[in-house]
Parts: C-alpha cells; sequence; structure tokens
C-alpha cells in the first residue's frame, strides 16, 4: 500500500470511536500542513530580519550583517542569493585561502543603499524555493555553490552540446530563482 492510498481518520479520545474522515489522502493533508506551518515559520524569519535590520550574513562566519554594519560585499554583482558578502578582512582572507576564484574578484566596503536594505520575502522565499528543488545546495557553503554554478556557466558557454538537460535546467533555475 503507498502512502498516497491513506486516509486521515480523526478519532474521538473518550470513546475511540471514529468521529471523522478526513477526505483528502494522506500525503496531500500532510504537504497542506506542511506549507502551513513553514510559511508561518518563513513570516516569522523575516519579521525578525526586517525588525533588526538584518541585510545578510558573512558567508565565511555565519554572523548576522546589520545595515549599520561596515563589511564586504563583491563589486558589481546585482542583488542576488549568491552575492558574497564577509564581516571583515579576517573572514575574507579565510574565503580567498580556501578558494582561488575568490582571488579574482574585487570586494569592496564603499555599498550602496540596495546592499543595506534588509532581506525580503520574496529574496528568501526563492532561496528556499531553489534549496528545496536542489537539496544538496543545502550542504554547500556559499562559495563553494557559487563557485560550482561559475564552473557550469563556464562550461556551458564553451561546449553547450556536453551539457546534460540536468545541468541546463539548474542553471536556469539559477538565473530563475535570482541565485547568482
Amino acid at each position: 500500500m503507498y502512502l498516497s492510498n491513506l486516509y486521515l481518520i480523526y478519532v474521538s479520545v473518550s470513546t475511540m470511536e471514529p468521529c471523522e474522515t478526513y477526505s483528502e489522502p494522506y500525503s496531500e493533508a500532510f504537504v497542506e500542513r506542511f506549507y502551513y506551518y513553514y510559511y508561518s515559520i518563513i513570516n516569522q524569519v523575516i519579521k525578525f530580519y526586517q525588525k533588526w535590520k538584518v541585510v545578510g550574513a558573512c558567508d565565511e562566519c555565519v554572523k548576522y550583517l546589520y545595515a549599520s554594519n561596515i563589511f564586504y560585499q563583491m563589486k558589481g554583482v546585482p542583488r542576488c542569493s549568491l552575492r558574497l558578502q564577509y564581516c571583515g578582512d579576517d573572514c575574507l582572507k579565510i574565503a580567498r585561502s580556501k578558494y582561488d576564484y575568490l582571488n579574482t574578484i574585487e570586494f569592496t566596503q564603499d555599498l550602496d543603499e540596495e546592499s543595506r536594505q534588509t532581506v525580503s520575502k520574496t529574496s528568501f522565499m526563492e532561496a528556499m524555493s531553489f534549496m528545496r528543488k536542489y537539496p544538496w545546495t543545502l550542504k554547500e557553503k556559499p562559495p563553494a555553490l557559487l563557485d560550482h554554478i561559475y564552473t557550469l556557466r563556464t562550461m556551458y558557454k564553451l561546449c553547450p552540446k556536453e551539457c546534460t538537460d540536468e545541468t541546463k535546467q539548474f542553471l536556469a533555475d539559477v538565473e530563475t530563482y535570482g541565485i547568482a
């Protein structure tokens, strides 16, 4: 028997008699409730970010970055989920020692007004949707994931016929969800 064929039956605690049969299959009811709680939690996280004016997190030590902080950010990169940010010189040096490609990228502390905006619900939800579609990305640190994306983009530019449909879809989703 498959999980999708199960139905929820509510039982009265006092009599142990069925009092209501849930008409949706179990998996549909579970998914519906999951998303209700998922979005409730997301809304609370976004409210926290906006209340405390969180603009991001250091991509090395994961410390929150606030609108009033001075921090390093990739220069000339439009707002996206993987516009790398570092809380200070030490974290930037550590990241550059781990990821050689970061030595070719310019970082700046001279930030515009857009860089000081709090995390938006839309961008947060797009990142969550992308990670739900590609769960393996949750295990990657942002600089490693960005390096992977850069590598795939380069491969696609050099020999697009060699790229699989999955790679093409992944790169299309990176653009669609505003990841990099």
